[in-house]
């Protein structure tokens, strides 16, 4: 399964959660509903960083099990919720042995301090959550080779409050904005995708300010 050819418009996965729950420091629950209705789409096509991350997926696996002696495994299944066909999850690696999922990051020393500690970024915490959720996992693994230059690894256990919390609103924002074509409300964050979806606003704009 190439990750780069599936069609994101016709499910949540893991990456889209954080947004979906306002949480995100990259997605807003607007941009997101844009793309899954296809208003706006997000070529990520000769994004090096994009590139490179996934190059080197099999790198931080590797690197994972060499310093836990931890199993890892492909698996390029689809899992969904038993409930919810739309809500899906493509994790990394499967645990080998283990009740476990891994997933893997890169980043760059910009972002170190992000994982001091015992600290993960809240994104990636919701998507292992939500990964172990819909896989049916009790423990999630997960390690980011920063910088191109330091390795960290952590695990984090299912907490099934916290999951049951993302399927409800996974379920209202398909249900109620996706499916019925409903725009969320907008954030202080959506100036672009606001403009991106009504760019006759910025020509008014333009007019009214005499330019």
């Amino acid at each position: 399964m190439n990750k780069e050819h599936i069609d994101r418009t016709t499910f949540i996965g893991g990456s889209d959660i954080p947004a979906v729950l306002g949480l995100s420091r990259w997605e807003t629950p607007l941009s997101l509903w844009a793309q899954k209705t296809g208003r706006l789409t997000k070529d990520l096509s000769g994004n090096e960083a994009v590139e490179l991350g996934e190059e080197l997926e099999e790198f931080v696996s590797r690197k994972f099990t060499k310093k836990t002696g931890i199993k890892l495994r492909r698996d390029e299944r689809g899992f969904r919720h038993p409930k919810y066909d739309y809500m899906l999850a493509h994790i990394d690696r499967m645990v080998v042995g283990e009740d476990a999922v891994f997933e893997a990051k890169t980043c760059s020393a910009w972002k170190e301090k992000e994982w001091a500690g015992e600290d993960i970024p809240q994104e990636y915490v919701l998507q292992l959550m939500w990964y172990l959720g819909i896989v049916g996992k009790r423990t999630g693994y997960i390690a980011v080779l920063i910088g191109g230059q330091k390795f960290v690894w952590k695990q984090i256990e299912f907490d099934a409050s916290l999951f049951a919390e993302m399927v409800e609103k996974a379920r209202e924002f398909w249900e109620e904005f996706v499916l019925k074509a409903e725009a969320p409300a907008a954030t202080g964050d959506d100036n672009e995708t606001l403009l991106a979806l009504f760019p006759e606003s910025k020509r008014m704009t333009v007019f009214f300010n005499g330019q």
